[in-house]
């Protein structure tokens, strides 16, 4: 089973946000695993590369079927300030680079085939390190 649940800081569309809500979606489907980036954040100065940043980031894909009402609040989704997701009461996680796509329509139009893709930084460093190259 998973958990989204995602507020805004501002008010989308015809969603008000200026009371604190926060509005959550329950999947009954299991997030499949594509990959892993690993990112770093570089500068140099004087001709000495300094790490600034490390992070790995988790991508998933989560597969499902929703109904028309769903998708309109699901096509919202990347549009939020703060999204976290929850995998079988495991810890919250915030999520970045989500994306959300309609694979289909079933049923003359009353469901959808959907995909919900995002990744989660599983591990930040932000200690420097001088690497020299010469």
């Amino acid at each position: 089973m998973i958990k989204i649940s995602y507020t805004s800081h501002r008010n989308i569309d015809n969603l008000y946000f200026a009371g604190g809500w926060t509005g959550i979606l329950y999947l009954n489907t299991v997030p499949k695993g594509s990959g892993i980036k690993y990112i770093s954040e570089v500068e140099n100065k004087n001709g000495v590369d300094i790490v600034k940043s490390k992070i790995v980031q988790e991508e998933h894909t989560i597969r499902f079927i929703a109904s028309e009402t769903m998708v309109r609040v699901l096509q919202k989704l990347p549009l939020f300030s703060d999204v976290k997701v929850t995998v079988d009461s495991l810890e919250e996680n915030k999520v970045y680079n989500l994306k959300f796509e309609v694979g289909g329509w079933l049923g003359g139009g009353a469901y959808a085939q959907c995909v919900l893709t995002y990744a989660i930084n599983t591990y930040v460093t932000k200690n420097a390190s001088i690497v020299n190259f010469g």
